[in-house]
């Protein structure tokens, strides 16, 4: 027998809900994201690098370049 929620319901039920963010919210949580995924993308590029030496154009310096000045 299972106990608790099946995690699909939750997910529905946030996808679903009438209660909805302004676009301001969803863009900054955007941002965040991507920001993160960047980060994470630069660490393993850092990691995996022949040399020690930190990249001059990390995906990270990419986006504030280029997105949010």
């Amino acid at each position: 027998m299972k106990s608790g929620r099946d995690p699909g319901d939750e997910r529905n039920t946030r996808l679903h809900k009438s209660v909805s963010r302004p676009v301001p919210v969803l863009i900054k949580e955007m941002h965040l994201l991507l920001r993160s995924k960047l980060y994470g993308l630069d660490q393993i590029a850092i990691s995996t690098s022949r040399t020690n030496r930190v990249p001059t154009a990390t995906y990270l310096h990419l986006w504030f370049h280029n997105f949010q000045h």
